[in-house]
């Protein structure tokens, strides 16, 4: 079992954490890598940086562990029947949980359906979580999916959830994504949607989609770093040109959480073959969203791509 959750014993400098209102908790990085993680966040030479830094790192990797082969399982029942699971990449975990180790961490953390933002923690160093701290839901939008389950957009969130945290090494992190990806077989999800938020977490993504969908249950990912997306040959993947750890936007941007989340389902339901990987077409910063009118109809965004 490669889950630590309920370890709560940690060494003090793990848990020393800068606690928001009702919010997330961080798990303090060090003064020089909070520093490069806003870098490469914030500023166009360090995004620059970062995206070269993940295709170093990531394409290697996936040359070595993407198969030829992309799994693909369609969507079986209608959403609004669905049992959907959420997975993120971006080091959230449980507060009374065991930090991750930031420097290397091939565990992963169960967070139930209920958490609150109050109950949950960052660790990871590898992007800035100023934003996440003030809405989880640029990372792991729990809050939005509750909103479409209640709405009966969805069928229902699953029980548990899962955070994975910083992990240079693929080979290392596929005993944990195999693991997650059996229990989430076993607890019949039929949908599994997948959030990045570091420049490797595209490669990550992508491989617990293909484990995933191996297993028979459908899975849509976002991607930071396109070219990493490709070659993950993942089942479905969507490209957001937005900063590291911004994959569902601004914080406080319920509306425009709400489009990419549309979108998510809309790949979902009506892409027509394995690995693709579409571009929303939104820019940073210079765009409105206007609330979804209908959920049972696809997104333009995905359908005018898979049109033309």
């Amino acid at each position: 079992m490669r889950s630590l959750a309920q370890k709560h014993s940690t060494p003090a400098k793990e848990e020393a954490a800068m606690t928001q209102a009702q919010g997330p908790a961080r798990t303090r990085a060090g003064r020089l890598n909070e520093f490069f993680a806003r870098w490469i966040t914030s500023s166009a030479l360090g995004g620059r940086f970062a995206h070269w830094l993940s295709k170093t790192i990531s394409l290697p990797q996936l040359r070595r562990l993407a198969g030829a082969e992309i799994p693909w399982t369609p969507l079986r029942k209608p959403l609004s029947d669905s049992t959907v699971v959420l997975i993120s990449t971006g080091g959230v975990h449980l507060r009374r949980d065991r930090p991750f180790n930031l420097n290397s961490d091939s565990t992963y953390r169960v967070i139930p359906r209920d958490a609150q933002p109050g109950d949950l923690a960052i660790s990871h160093q590898a992007y800035d979580r100023t934003d996440a701290l003030r809405d989880i839901n640029l990372i792991f939008p729990i809050e939005r999916l509750r909103e479409l389950e209640a709405e009966h957009v969805i069928g229902r969130l699953t029980r548990e959830h899962y955070g994975f945290g910083l992990m240079g090494s693929a080979a290392r992190l596929m005993p944990s994504i195999k693991e997650v990806a059996r229990r989430i077989s076993d607890s019949g999800v039929d949908l599994a949607l997948l959030v990045p938020a570091c420049p490797i977490c595209t490669r990550s993504v992508g491989l617990l989609a293909r484990e995933i969908e191996v297993r028979g249950v459908t899975t849509v990912a976002l991607a930071l770093v396109k070219e990493v997306a490709v070659a993950a040959r993942a089942p479905r993947f969507l490209y957001v040109h937005w900063p590291f750890g911004h994959a569902l936007g601004e914080p406080g941007n319920v509306a425009q959480q709400r489009t990419v989340l549309h979108d998510m389902l809309s790949m979902a339901t009506t892409a027509p073959r394995p690995g693709l990987v579409i571009d929303l077409p939104y820019r940073w910063r210079r765009e409105t969203y206007p609330p979804v009118a209908d959920w049972k109809t696809p997104s333009q965004a995905v359908v005018s791509v898979l049109s033309s």
